[in-house]
């Protein structure tokens, strides 16, 4: 990517950011592996209401996002993904986020029907938008590293 497209690419995610927040979207990141939060958590950075559950019960990922977790984790089913697990962590989702609301969901994992269970729950929830392609892994490692890049100092060496 370059300079040029990773301006492009800012500009996009602050409108889609100040769309979300006008429109009081929230963006919802049901998962096995809060750790890869580091986008809800720029949008929480912007302004957006956003909510990630998954985890340990007690766990916070990031001190910007609320987290819910769930007794006994999530993270040991990672890879094997249960379709009761992947309910159950919707079904831990407040009501008072998702009823007559509208929702974006933020998924690690496109494929295990997060939306199909969250519309079981038949609580009027629109969801207007989620991500269903695998993009998410190269931008949140992307993320991940640039921001260790920062921490250590290292700033000179991103490439955009």
């Amino acid at each position: 990517m370059n300079f040029k497209s990773s301006i492009l690419l800012n500009q996009a995610f602050y409108r889609m950011s100040e769309n979300f927040k006008k429109d009081n979207v929230t963006v919802i990141m049901p998962t096995y592996a809060p750790q890869r939060g580091e986008i809800i958590n720029d949008l929480a950075l912007k302004g957006v209401d956003t909510l990630i559950v998954g985890g340990q019960k007690g766990e916070k990922c990031f001190k910007n996002v609320p987290q819910i977790g769930i007794e006994g984790g999530t993270l040991q089913y990672g890879g094997v993904f249960p379709d009761e697990m992947t309910k159950k962590i919707v079904d831990t989702i407040p009501e008072e986020k998702i009823k007559d609301k509208k929702v974006a969901i933020f998924l690690y994992t496109s494929s295990l029907n997060w939306e199909g269970h969250l519309e079981n729950r038949d609580l009027n929830t629109k969801i207007v938008a989620s991500v269903e392609q695998n993009l998410r892994s190269y931008f949140e490692e992307k993320g991940n590293l640039l921001k260790i890049l920062d921490t250590a100092g290292l700033s000179q060496y991103k490439i955009p």
